[in-house]
């Protein structure tokens, strides 16, 4: 696949059937859908705002209504394969519950996949939403796999996201829960965290930090601004380095051949990535591995996981013989 086509917008239209999977990435405050080709061509790309969707414990139903009418007013050509959804939540080892979203009213232990499979009458996959980042990531740079591949990713946002895939598909963990480097703890952190625990490495190391910081130590500064004004600042600093001392810790014990770091906090203007590579590394364990590729995934964009959880849903039913 060529990556100067993955995720191309509205592609010229075709006669006859359009085999497609609808990915969904739904994020704290916004849900983006989309019809994506096998070939990663992107169809009529949506957004809308979270909460208009999930409101409350009706939220699963609400969700069939709202990617039922997508498909019921998309191209009459589609052939609808699959439907995967990407969630910013802990889900259960099997990929059909959400256990745990924080930010998602109505959505915890429910039967999402089964309900939704059911009612929409096609497979329906779940994934985290920072895999379907990383599975687009790995299109988009081309990154080599094998039955060895080893490939850490930190999405930095307003939370701080980890994909771990290792052995040919993304690590889930005994119950499924795995890669939720955000919610490690940090001695002397005493914030609350969204998820009901004190210190947790997301309120030190992401953008819920810099948003406190806007507030207590920079409240003239427009968020944009604030590493272009502040990057020498000691807040700054500590806040580099707790970041990068926690993506040291998980390249220390994976030893990955691959790093990407992405999100929109790395993201913003003058943010020092330097000085994050430099105090990854000095943490990192010596020697050094020679190979290791690091990656920036910049410029986040609506279709990255919406491309990504619908090239997931391709992989799966390949997989599957379907």
């Amino acid at each position: 696949m060529s990556s100067s086509n993955l995720g191309t917008l509205n592609p010229p239209p075709v006669e006859l059937q359009i085999p497609v999977v609808i990915g969904i990435d739904i994020g704290g405050t916004k849900i983006r859908i989309g019809a994506v080709t096998e070939q990663g061509a992107l169809y009529n790309l949506q957004v809308v705002a979270q909460e208009s969707i999930l409101f409350d414990e009706t939220a699963m139903e609400q969700l069939h209504v709202f990617i039922a009418d997508y498909i019921a007013n998309g191209n009459k050509n589609w052939k609808v394969n699959a439907v995967v959804l990407a969630f910013p939540a802990t889900l259960d080892k099997s990929r059909s519950m959400v256990t745990n979203a924080p930010n998602i009213t109505g959505m915890n232990e429910k039967p999402v996949r089964d309900y939704l499979q059911n009612s929409l009458g096609v497979p329906v996959y779940l994934t985290k939403d920072v895999n379907a980042l990383l599975h687009y990531d790995i299109m988009r740079f081309r990154i080599a796999i094998d039955s060895s591949s080893v490939i850490t990713a930190f999405y930095v946002g307003t939370g701080l996201g980890n994909a771990i895939f290792m052995k040919g598909d993304f690590f889930a963990g005994e119950s499924g829960a795995a890669g939720e480097l955000g919610h490690v703890p940090i001695w002397g952190e005493e914030a609350q965290c969204s998820c009901g625990n004190i210190g947790c490495a997301e309120c030190a190391a992401a953008g819920k930090c810099l948003n406190e910081l806007l507030k207590t130590a920079f409240p003239n500064t427009p968020g944009h601004e604030i590493f272009t004004k502040h990057a020498n600042d000691s807040h700054i600093i500590d806040f580099i380095g707790k970041l990068a001392a926690v993506i040291a810790t998980e390249i220390n014990i994976l030893d990955p051949g691959t790093v990407v770091l992405g999100g929109g906090v790395l993201d913003m203007p003058d943010f020092p990535m330097h000085a994050l590579e430099a105090k990854i590394a000095s943490h990192s364990r010596k020697p050094l591995p020679t190979n290791r590729r690091v990656i920036h995934s910049t410029n986040p964009d609506d279709k990255n996981g919406v491309v990504g959880s619908a090239m997931y849903g391709w992989k799966t039913l390949s997989s599957e013989g379907k």
